[in-house]
């Protein structure tokens, strides 16, 4: 291509260029309002985290005492309307196991995740899946076992003030069998405290 027809060229091209500029940059003629971060509501991420926790009690054989302490988030949505709870825990559970003349006692320990649905004021349903590391007491070989449960059910809440409050749950566990090393029942109550 020859140095002419390279000039020719950007002469039509040039134009163009600064026209499409100009076009874009025009838009402050209509002196649209700018934005100001202060106007945007605020969401703080640990507005919406609520913490809280379980205890049980299991009589029968195995005794088993449960605390359980949790966090959970909020998810802000109009549709939701708070009312969904999304969270994490950790579980220690002490357990007390009789056969015959023998006692044995042990401790159990994991994590849980669960979500919690208010359906009405004081109503709500819950999901949960957790996995616990205990001793082995069917297979001694190995030392210790993850138990994995999946509950579900609902309970009781009772508030107190905007963010706190106690619960009752009654839990049904979905992957319990007879042989379950922690869980002498399929059935679960936990009392428990939210803040």
């Amino acid at each position: 291509m020859t140095m002419r027809k390279l000039i020719w060229a950007s002469l039509f091209l040039f134009p163009n260029f600064i026209f499409a500029e100009s076009s874009f940059v025009g838009l402050n003629q209509y002196k649209l309002p700018a934005l100001k971060l202060e106007e945007l509501p605020a969401s703080n991420f640990w507005d919406n985290v609520r913490f809280g926790g379980n205890i049980g009690l299991q009589l029968g054989n195995p005794i088993n005492i449960l605390l359980s302490p949790s966090m959970a988030y909020v998810p802000q949505a109009d549709f939701l309307d708070e009312k969904l709870m999304l969270g994490i825990g950790a579980t220690y559970i002490y357990s007390r196991v009789k056969y015959a003349d023998v006692n044995y006692s042990s401790n159990i320990y994991g994590g849980r995740v669960f979500s919690r649905y208010l359906i009405t004021n004081n109503i709500f349903a819950h999901a949960e899946f957790e996995s616990l590391n205990a001793p082995n007491y069917v297979n001694v070989s190995n030392n210790r076992t993850w138990v994995n449960s999946f509950f579900v059910g609902g309970g009781f809440q009772q508030s107190i003030g905007d963010r706190s409050g106690f619960t009752v749950s009654v839990l049904y566990n979905l992957a319990w069998t007879p042989t379950n090393i922690i869980y002498s029942s399929p059935w679960n109550i936990r009392f428990g405290v939210i803040f």
